[in-house]
């Protein structure tokens, strides 16, 4: 007999429609609770300290016990990195109550396949029970869960209000129960990360969530807690999607999508738009379901067979921004780790302060300090190869390099360029170090070492006035070089060092901007951005379109700098 899973689909859906501070703890700061996963400003670290993005798909475990190991092997032999698996801790009537030791069997199932595992009680759907209900049961099961935070996630419990009065209960108690919910399990010692699903069927349309997001995060002592949205019918144009997911980046919170689909009694998400801006912010999303739903249009391949992919399935496995193409195992099963994420900085030329911020969020600065004089050049790189990009000055035709990002002597002192020149940096030969160039009246001279000598790469680009640029544009590993005209805001980007017409030619800025470039979302391919008047508008493609990523730093009249500042993914 099939099991329908109860929640959203099945819902009457009722539409109602200055340095002391740069350290101050905030809600993108670390605690580190143990050797598990670790939320760090809106990223979630594995427990080698490696940012991990979920790419995965529910298993609905209670309903059809029999199926879960296949299922977990053929999930990942379609790519994904997690699973998310529906328990029932017995309290609404509807499902068996799932043991310690059936619990221990599915965690070392998920182990075995190398999938970083995500429970969730299901019973809570609605409202059926309550929040409180489903941390007595995780406390029940603890024995289960102790010993394995590097591989599991507590999803407290699955969409726990449903419609607001007058069909249902106050959906504004979701805070409070919430808040409750996760100070009972850090008081019964559970370090996990834990997971939070909305009110609203999960799709949070009241944005309770959202609006008290940083609240929910703070109550959390270890600051280890993931806030999940379910995208179904409320999210069914791209500006729905975009509009929330950019609440969360903005804020610097942790956010993922734990359910979403195409249909949902009913049209269901925009799944191209959800899968592209997770795909585009670096933020995690779980598909429903794998096979068994009441709705047969959301089952990812027919009666549990992996060789009958439905429609649904084979857009999320295959598809752009699928599973295949953007999953990468978590590291703790020796898999390799996401791309380090690039932020950003600025350059104070009235005083030559720089300040430098470990997430693309407005907020303060994480570090503040003086290098440099009024009319120095900032230019960053990793001078030593270490992953850390670190601070420099270019002034009348000489670097200062410094290897970190403290105070002190430059490191490197040497002549390059003539006074004038604007500094540029970038990996030009491919050996993990940066070294620095010079763009001069549409020409670009660049060194492969950082010492004083003659250019070992000289070429045109662009016209005199321009701002040079530089960045891995393509993802080959070799930086390369482009020109922003401030004249128009016109960037031209080009795959080589040599003289020749632009790869890529886009509007993107207006004219008085200054062009900033970096690997914003980790992917291993820069992207351009633009710096106005105080605020960073930047953008994960190479493309003509809106910014994806716009926070406050800094004052008009700043420069922009952009770097791995912390060495961390």
């Amino acid at each position: 007999m099939k099991v329908i899973r109860f929640g959203g689909r099945f819902a009457k859906f009722c539409f109602i429609a200055v340095f002391a501070c740069l350290f101050a703890l905030g809600p993108g700061s670390t605690v580190r609770a143990s050797s598990g996963f670790q939320v760090s400003g809106r990223l979630l670290l594995d427990a080698n300290g490696n940012n991990f993005v979920m790419r995965g798909i529910n298993v609905p475990h209670n309903w059809y016990p029999e199926q879960t190991s296949s299922s977990l092997q053929n999930i990942k032999a379609k790519g994904a990195n997690t699973v998310r698996i529906v328990l029932s801790n017995g309290q609404s009537g509807l499902w068996p109550k799932d043991s310690a030791s059936d619990v221990a069997n599915v965690i070392n199932l998920c182990k075995a396949n190398k999938l970083i595992c995500v429970l969730e009680v299901h019973d809570t759907t609605a409202h059926m029970t309550t929040l409180a209900q489903a941390a007595a049961y995780w406390i029940e099961i603890k024995s289960a869960l102790i010993g394995q935070e590097a591989y599991v996630i507590i999803n407290i419990g699955n969409e726990p209000y449903g419609n607001p009065p007058p069909e249902g209960p106050d959906t504004s108690l979701w805070i409070g129960d919430t808040q409750n919910a996760i100070a009972e399990l850090r008081a019964a010692g559970f370090q996990h990360t834990l997971m939070v699903d909305g009110p609203d069927w999960g799709q949070d349309w009241e944005w309770i969530m959202s609006n008290n997001a940083a609240s929910i995060f703070n109550s959390d002592p270890l600051r280890n807690t993931v806030l999940s949205i379910h995208m179904y019918e409320v999210f069914d144009t791209p500006d729905q999607v975009q509009n929330y997911v950019s609440s969360f980046v903005n804020a610097g919170l942790p956010l993922v999508i734990g359910e979403f689909g195409p249909v949902n009694n009913g049209p269901g998400a925009d799944v191209d738009a959800v899968m592209a801006t997770a795909q585009a912010n670096g933020i995690g999303y779980l598909g429903w379901e794998w096979s068994g739903d009441g709705d047969p249009e959301l089952d990812m391949v027919t009666d549990f067979d992996p060789n009958q992919e439905t429609w649904w399935g084979n857009r999320i496995i295959h598809g752009l921004n699928g599973i295949a193409s953007t999953s990468q195992e978590a590291s703790i099963y020796g898999g390799s780790a996401n791309l380090d994420a690039v932020t950003t900085g600025v350059f104070r030329p009235s005083n030559g302060v720089l300040f430098l911020k470990n997430s693309n969020t407005t907020g303060f600065a994480d570090v503040g300090l003086n290098y440099g004089i009024p009319s120095d050049y900032p230019v960053v790189g990793d001078w030593d190869g270490n992953g850390t990009a670190t601070i420099g000055i270019y002034r009348t035709g000489s670097f200062y390099l410094r290897n970190s990002n403290t105070i002190g002597f430059a490191d490197m002192v040497f002549a390059f360029g003539t006074p004038g020149d604007q500094p540029i940096a970038g990996d030009w030969n491919h050996d993990g170090t940066d070294t620095i160039g010079v763009f001069r009246n549409g020409t670009f001279y660049l060194r492969n070492s950082n010492s004083a000598g003659v250019p070992e790469l000289s070429f045109g680009l662009g016209n005199p006035g321009d701002v040079g640029i530089a960045g891995d544009w393509n993802g080959d590993g070799f930086d390369t070089t482009g020109v922003f005209r401030p004249s128009n805001g016109i960037i031209f980007l080009k795959n080589t060092n040599v003289t020749g017409f632009a790869d890529v030619a886009l509007n993107y800025g207006i004219p008085g901007d200054r062009p900033v470039t970096g690997d914003w979302n980790g992917d291993g391919v820069d992207t351009i951005g633009v710096y106005r008047n105080g605020q960073f508008m930047l953008r994960n493609s190479n493309t003509v379109g809106f910014a994806e990523i716009v926070f406050g730093l800094g004052n008009p009249g700043d420069m922009p700098i952009a770097g791995n500042w912390d060495g961390l993914p």
